[in-house]
């Protein structure tokens, strides 16, 4: 019924920091309220969200190109255009020799700074349009079970804040999130179902190892919040790693109670806690035999999170597990993982 070119305008009913005072990060939790939509998810199901451009942003776009509060365009800007990232077709048309480091150059500017770096060349605002690159939808790990949660989607969001060229910049769906006004209909989304068998088995004896540092911790809250109303019988292991426990423990009341009922073995990786830094991959190293004990009984091992070094680092350190303990080339123990779907991951 909803879907990329159809959304739902749903609310945010909730929403509050998962962090400390004491924290350098932000990292929200959000709950999306979708009463009477009809809208059905699985855990392991992500949101796509539209977000809206900061109206800073769109001021300084419209004062860079040297155009007036046009309406339309003004509209355009705001809801459609990506005006954070810079296409190569604007580059090449402000300038015929572009810098050194092209790359380099373009992810330090967004759209208005860069029209302000070649503030001499004048672009009419029809021919502007074309050369932006559209606004796309975020997507974010749903962090709750709709048999627990009922019309609500819940999600985990790191807030994007950072500097380049002495200008601060801001994620813009992060952005967006933060600033709605709860109770409004203003949230455009939809639901992306998860790939390749993301979610938990219908065996509800399967044991789960779930791996997910920081905001990828989003979707194992759902899936042991499923598991629980399923009863389910199988053991559940999750990998969690942040800066420090004080700071970045999200969600450690839920996990530590279910620690309590021993429905949840639960391994931290805080990496800032010692003056040696200590990720998730290491925490797995230290229990590698009681992994591949786990895998040996049909484990089925998910990874979310960061795919540049994270998942990377995490699928070295199953690799050495099944060199050294299974004494088996780990490219094979990898692919056969694989093969028998025991070993899924959802990376961005």
């Amino acid at each position: 019924m909803y879907s990329k070119t159809n959304p739902l305008l749903a609310s945010i009913k909730a929403r509050w920091s998962l962090c400390s005072a004491s924290s350098h990060k932000q990292t929200m939790h959000y709950i999306l309220q979708v009463k009477d939509a009809g809208l059905q998810y699985k855990v392991g199901d992500s949101v796509g969200i539209f977000p809206t451009n900061p109206p800073e942003i769109v001021e300084k776009t419209l004062h860079a190109l040297g155009v007036g509060g046009d309406a339309p365009l003004r509209h355009f800007l705001a809801t459609q255009a990506n005006l954070k990232s810079c296409s190569h077709k604007l580059l090449n048309r402000l300038t015929a020799t572009p810098p050194e480091d092209v790359r380099h150059f373009l992810d330090n500017h967004e759209v208005w700074d860069l029209l302000k770096f070649y503030g001499e060349v004048k672009i009419d605002p029809e021919e502007f349009r074309s050369l932006l690159m559209p606004l796309l939808p975020r997507f974010y790990s749903i962090a709750s079970s709709q048999s627990v949660v009922g019309e609500e989607i819940h999600l985990t969001v790191a807030n994007l804040a950072y500097e380049t060229n002495g200008k601060r910049r801001v994620g813009i769906c992060s952005h967006f999130l933060e600033e709605v006004s709860l109770n409004e209909a203003v949230v455009p989304l939809y639901i992306q179902p998860n790939h390749q068998g993301f979610t938990i088995p219908e065996e509800t004896s399967t044991p789960l190892i779930m791996i997910g540092p920081g905001t990828g911790v989003a979707p194992f809250r759902g899936f042991l919040q499923e598991r629980v109303q399923q009863k389910a019988v199988g053991e559940n292991w999750l990998f969690f790693g942040e800066w420090t426990r004080e700071g970045e423990f999200f969600y450690q009341e839920e996990f530590e109670k279910w620690v309590e009922e021993g429905f949840l073995r639960l391994t931290t990786a805080f990496s800032r806690d010692q003056d040696h830094k200590i990720y998730v991959q290491d925490r797995m190293w230290e229990h590698a035999q009681e992994l591949y004990d786990w895998i040996q009984r049909g484990a089925i091992i998910y990874v979310c999170g960061d795919a540049e070094k994270m998942a990377k680092d995490v699928e070295a350190t199953l690799m050495k597990i099944g060199e050294e303990i299974g004494r088996v080339d780990g490219r094979s123990f990898i692919k056969k993982l694989r093969t028998e779907k025991k070993y899924l991951r959802d990376i961005y």
